[in-house]
């Protein structure tokens, strides 16, 4: 069967031995969406989750069977969802939050529920290599360019789009070490085998055992996900860090908590919150250049000209709050004088609530559509939109 791979959890090693193929659907370049997920997964959701209902029930890839693990609400979510959708058979694996030998035995008999599901006459192997087949992926996002870069930034954290990072960064003459996500969470120890003498159910055992002792995961209780990041700041010698997270997971947010209390001090961190979409990516590019221009105000180095347009004097910014009853919006003129101001009922979709709200603060205020030149701006319930460029200082 063809089995995609999008979480640490997934036992990788157990799918190969089996005889299935398993195809890595969690590094993505370029995000594209499929309206079809906003039918069965609510708006307020990870958007992990909508990316992986998009990608796993996509024809290009025809996938047979899907394994997901029951770590949050959205993964809950998404498994409903695919069997809700009558297009792929959908197994939820119960992960356990702990790491000691109880969690591992009632994750090796997850493992037996699995494999009557995909491969009822498994007997058993010897050649269950742990570690070897996720810990290798992740390298695919740097590359040596970045390695030989003086200034070298650290993205850790949920799951991200390298490419962003990676333009911005060239700008400064800098390089990004991406850490491992949600999809290559696995520190590997070294290849290692099972004893020959192994039964079935000490390899299930063992593989559950090196699962929740190994994988990063903000939920885990051993806090692997700091330690990881701190050795990799020592080790990559970093001179910042930039900390992922999607909007509505709540377990990243926690862990970046931790990580402030032991980055050393004045440590340059930045935390960005994301969609997974490029609604939010002129937000962040700014973030970004900020931070870099930050880290950069200390070094010997030169930035990359960027050619960059004329601001207006005038900068318009738009604030929508889509609340449960209502929807409040308003526009300002330069951050201070307000333009227009709407309450209007909050509809049953929030996207058709942002949007009404929009088209009322631009029918109240007489600016129209001159201010955005010609161009199209996606409308959504949390983008600001601008003239021209931030003023720097």
């Amino acid at each position: 069967m063809k089995i995609p791979y999008f979480c640490s959890y997934i036992p990788v090693e157990l799918l190969t031995a089996c005889g299935h193929e398993v195809v890595d659907i969690s590094l993505f370049e370029n995000e594209k969406y499929s309206l079809e997920y906003s039918c069965s997964l609510h708006d307020n959701i990870c958007s992990y989750a909508k990316y992986l209902f998009s990608k796993i029930i996509d024809d290009d890839h025809q996938f047979d069977f899907v394994i997901v693990p029951k770590v949050c609400d959205a993964m809950k979510q998404l498994h409903s969802s695919l069997c809700y959708s009558g297009k792929i058979k959908s197994f939820l694996l119960d992960v356990p939050g702990r790491t000691g030998d109880q969690s591992a035995k009632y994750l090796s008999s997850q493992y037996v529920s699995l494999l009557k599901k995909i491969a009822p006459d498994f007997t058993g192997t010897r050649k269950l290599n742990t570690g070897d087949a996720r810990a290798s992926s992740a390298q695919l996002l740097n590359s040596d360019e970045a390695d030989r870069c003086s200034i070298k930034i650290g993205i850790a954290g949920s799951s991200y789009s390298p490419a962003l990072f990676r333009d911005i960064f060239k700008t400064f003459n800098a390089g990004g070490i991406f850490l491992r996500h949600c999809g290559h969470g696995i520190v590997s120890p070294g290849e290692r085998q099972f004893p020959p003498t192994a039964s079935l159910e000490e390899e299930l055992l063992q593989l559950a055992r090196y699962s929740l002792q190994n994988t990063i995961c903000p939920r885990s209780d051993g806090g692997s996900l700091t330690n990881y990041i701190i050795a990799e700041i020592e080790k990559q010698q970093l001179a910042g860090l930039i900390f992922t997270t999607l909007k509505f997971c709540d377990f990243y947010a926690f862990e970046l908590e931790k990580l402030k209390n032991i980055l050393p001090a004045g440590f340059p961190c930045l935390y960005l919150e994301n969609d997974l979409s490029v609604n939010s990516d002129e937000q962040n590019v700014t973030r970004i250049e900020a931070f870099m221009e930050n880290i950069m105000s200390g070094k010997p180095t030169t930035k990359k000209p960027r050619a960059r347009a004329v601001a207006p004097s005038e900068i318009y910014s738009i604030g929508l709050d889509v609340g449960s009853t209502t929807t409040k919006g308003i526009m300002l003129k330069n951050g201070q004088e307000i333009i227009a101001s709407i309450i209007i009922p909050t509809s049953i979709n929030m996207k058709d609530s942002a949007d009404a709200a929009f088209g009322r603060l631009m029918e109240q205020s007489s600016i129209g559509k001159k201010i955005f030149s010609g161009r199209s701006i996606p409308v959504t319930a949390e983008r600001p939109f601008r003239t021209g460029s931030r003023p720097r200082k």
